[in-house]
């Protein structure tokens, strides 16, 4: 199988993982009353997951090095995205036993730093196949 249809399954796989996730399987704190931090980090990270979805259709619909090597560029970014809107841009609950911080976060950080670690790569293979071409 070709290296872009993996990368472009993985970053589709990992849209929807973004997309869904802090809402259904590692779910943020519920919205009551008031409406916490968390739950509008997690309807930030929906944006990032739809924009990894096109990330991986377009991976899969192009096959110009240039173009993936771009969309590998893009990804990276929306990787560091997806860990700086918890922890930083716009956070979460303040008490660390509450269910966006034990849970929901650290799903989110990992799937935003494999996500940039997986696109690096795919941006070093790509950058090193172009410079050969």
């Amino acid at each position: 199988m070709k290296k872009r249809v993996i990368y472009g399954i993985y970053f589709i796989i990992i849209g929807v993982l973004l997309a869904i996730g802090p809402h259904t399987l590692f779910a943020v704190c519920p919205k009551g009353e008031t409406v916490m931090k968390c739950w509008w980090s997690a309807q930030a990270e929906i944006s990032i997951g739809i924009m990894l979805i096109v990330a991986g259709i377009a991976t899969l619909s192009f096959k110009s090095e240039e173009i993936q090597f771009g969309i590998c560029i893009m990804t990276s970014a929306l990787g560091v995205m997806a860990i700086l809107i918890p922890s930083v841009l716009i956070g979460g609950c303040m008490k660390k036993t509450m269910m966006c911080q034990s849970m929901s976060f650290p799903c989110i950080y990992i799937i935003g730093g494999l996500t940039t670690v997986v696109s690096i790569f795919s941006c070093i293979s790509l950058f090193k196949r172009m410079k050969r071409n």
